[in-house]
């Protein structure tokens, strides 16, 4: 990964950063949505991805990133516990992914690309179902870089990214349905 994040155009590391939080963004709004008091922050989520895909969009980059640091998950000093444990990691993505929109700096894909990797490997251990997410994701992680490794162009086709898009929102809503399946 380090190496596609070295030589990969803007393009191809926004895609990736998208897709890392896209796999992670309805194990935080599927468990903080619960909370009727915390709708705007499923509405933060939302409108993130939202902008995340726009590869475009400039500008209320610090203000996402900020709207995340006020988040439960991310401003306390100790990681939440039960349900809300698995929304640490994909606020984290999400975090991670809007500070990388508004600086570039690929140091933040790498921490959204780990807080991705992390969140799986807890997810697989709390449930202890003999899935191994973390492998899931790191496979999707790398699928992701080789399809758009293949592009040299510099943009993306738009079919590619909604495929990217696709699979990483399928894979995110079948997390979902895993845990709240286990929890139930």
């Amino acid at each position: 990964m380090l190496q596609f994040l070295e030589v990969g155009t803007a393009a191809q590391v926004k895609v990736f950063a998208a897709s890392c939080a896209e796999r992670m963004a309805q194990l935080f709004t599927g468990v903080v949505g619960r909370d009727a008091e915390r709708l705007s922050d499923v509405e933060l989520a939302i409108r993130c991805m939202e902008r995340l895909w726009e590869f475009e969009a400039d500008g209320q980059w610090d203000e996402l990133s900020q709207s995340f640091e006020s988040l439960p998950e991310l401003s306390g000093e100790d990681e939440p516990m039960g349900a809300l444990a698995y929304a640490y990691d994909s606020a984290a993505c999400l975090y991670y992914a809007s500070v990388y929109r508004g600086t570039l700096d690929s140091v933040n894909v790498q921490y959204c690309s780990n807080h991705a990797l992390n969140g799986a490997g807890f997810m697989s251990g709390e449930l202890s179902d003999g899935v191994d997410r973390e492998e899931i994701e790191l496979e999707c992680q790398l699928r992701d870089i080789g399809d758009l490794s293949l592009e040299v162009m510099p943009n993306i086709p738009q079919g590619l990214v909604a495929s990217i898009r696709a699979r990483s929102r399928e894979l995110s809503r079948i997390r979902l349905m895993e845990l709240l399946n286990a929890m139930s």
